[in-house]
């Protein structure tokens, strides 16, 4: 089963069961929950014209906000680029060099000096 097919036949099937746990927040989302999230989300990559074959980083701590994203880049073909959020200044600025995302998604929490520069930048804040 393709990975784009297989949340919206849980979404279908199993909609009230529980697809995520955040260990550290216990903040849970069932299937239907994640789906919906997942649609809205691809909205959002659509708006920042993400496609097939382009990146989309996300540099965040563990959080349930990630699947969504992971989920909707999925759906329209694009490919998921988690920035690990220990990383160094140069080590995140050679990823992303590398990786040359469309758009890179960051939580809110980080302090702004903390924040890899991209000309596409989003808070995860304002997606989901």
């Amino acid at each position: 089963m393709y990975l784009n097919r297989w949340l919206p036949n849980h979404a279908s099937f199993r909609p009230d069961h529980t697809a995520i746990i955040c260990a550290d927040t216990d903040k849970r989302l069932t299937y239907a929950e994640l789906y919906r999230e997942t649609l809205a989300a691809c909205q959002a990559l659509k708006s920042h014209g993400v496609g097939r074959g382009d990146r989309v980083a996300i540099f965040a701590q563990n959080d349930v906000r990630f699947f969504p994203l992971f989920f909707a880049a999925a759906r329209l073909g694009a490919i998921t680029v988690p920035l690990n959020w220990r990383l160094s200044a140069p080590e995140l600025e050679g990823i992303l060099a590398d990786c040359d995302p469309k758009v890179m998604y960051v939580d809110g929490r980080f302090p702004e000096e903390a924040v890899p520069r991209h000309s596409n930048t989003v808070h995860l804040d304002s997606l989901l």
